[in-house]
């Protein structure tokens, strides 16, 4: 769904037909030449919820990086600090080396606790 999400906002083919990879491609060829950013709210959705994951790599951050960022694509996740700190520890705990990502996720600004 994170896929057929992503591919219909950015107007690429995103059927009920199309497999998987067919959209992650579609998505890196419509994204890669950096004229769109991808902006993910509630960005903790892209690690993997349950418990027994936390000894893999969490496939879709993973992605975002190799396929995205690694090629220069603008993009801004969304997420309260609490959980992405959370959630990085659990994966870190389990082996996973996400130097690369938290150097680049750090990049942080933090929203006004009150609009003007």
């Amino acid at each position: 769904t994170l896929f057929r999400s992503i591919a219909r906002r950015i107007g690429t083919a995103c059927s009920y037909q199309r497999k998987c990879v067919e959209m992650r491609a579609r998505i890196q060829d419509a994204l890669q030449p950096g004229h769109l950013m991808l902006v993910l709210d509630e960005a903790h959705f892209l690690w993997p919820q349950s418990g027994r994951s936390e000894r893999a790599a969490p496939k879709r951050l993973d992605w975002l990086r190799t396929a995205l960022v690694d090629f220069g694509v603008p993009v801004a996740l969304i997420s309260t600090p609490q959980y992405f700190a959370n959630a990085c520890d659990r994966f870190l705990k389990g082996g996973w080396n996400a130097g690369q990502i938290l150097r680049r996720v750090m990049r942080t600004a933090r929203l006004p606790d009150t609009l003007c």
